[in-house]
């Protein structure tokens, strides 16, 4: 009963705490809507970056008369104008982790499937 009367007593009070817990919680939400819809965003362009570095990995391969280190070179060129046509950074240490372990899957499915034939 004391709980209640104070509550009574100090009606306003109560009701101005309850909103700001409200706004508080909605701020919140908003937030972290925003936030997860960011990373989202940043996750599809840095897909696009892998397809498409997959992509100018199997032009390079077509330019014979070019050495390895400038087929990559090659193809970092064509992802840092793709990354400031997404306006993401260029990060191109993980980006030639990405080329390489892409190049070395295709080494080994290309040893298994001559070895087939």
């Amino acid at each position: 009963m004391i709980v209640f009367d104070w509550v009574m007593t100090h009606l306003d009070l109560v009701i101005l705490a309850l909103t700001v817990l409200l706004n508080l919680a909605l701020l919140a939400s908003w937030v972290l809507r925003i936030w997860r819809g960011d990373r989202a965003t940043a996750l599809q362009k840095w897909l696009k970056m892998l397809e498409a570095a997959r992509e100018f990995e199997m032009e390079a391969e077509g330019f014979s008369h070019y050495s390895a280190a400038e087929k990559l070179n090659y193809v970092l060129s064509r992802l840092r104008t793709l990354a400031v046509q997404l306006e993401i950074p260029f990060e191109e240490g993980r980006l030639v982790a990405a080329v390489e372990k892409d190049i070395a899957f295709s080494k080994v499915v290309n040893v298994e499937e001559s070895e087939v034939e």
